[in-house]
């Protein structure tokens, strides 16, 4: 009884007729995603988004300014010339940004109590805003 029912299964499993996928399917379907992604591509390139965008708010100004800074002068600090540049793309400054002068800290680790001592002293670049 169990012979003829391992039997019947095997053979009702080598009988099915399941289409089998061309590789040509899967090259279209390949082909297809390269034309979308290229297509969207070149709409998020030609896209101007200075213009066509109703301005920057709320915290997008801090953003933006990081990214333009990072992008241009490989660092995080706000100076001048990021103003500067901020200014020439929007026509406007950034609102909405709080700035404040920066400051350098110091851990020291000691032996004796108490063992962790910060300070804190001026930012030696007066340069930044």
């Amino acid at each position: 009884m169990l012979v003829s029912s391992l039997s019947s299964a095997a053979t009702d499993f080598a009988v099915s007729s399941a289409p089998v996928p061309s590789v040509r399917a899967g090259s279209a379907a390949v082909v297809t995603g390269a034309i979308l992604l290229i297509v969207a591509l070149v709409a998020a390139m030609s896209v101007d988004v200075v213009k066509t965008g109703f301005g920057i708010k709320g915290d997008e100004a801090s953003y933006v300014a990081m990214a333009l800074s990072l992008a241009y002068d490989h660092d995080l600090s706000y100076e001048r010339r990021d103003l500067e540049r901020f200014f020439g793309l929007y026509r406007a400054g950034p609102d909405g940004i709080f700035l404040k002068r920066g400051a350098q800290w110091h851990v020291r680790l000691r032996s004796s109590p108490p063992y962790i001592q910060v300070s804190r002293g001026p930012d030696p670049r007066s340069d930044r805003l």
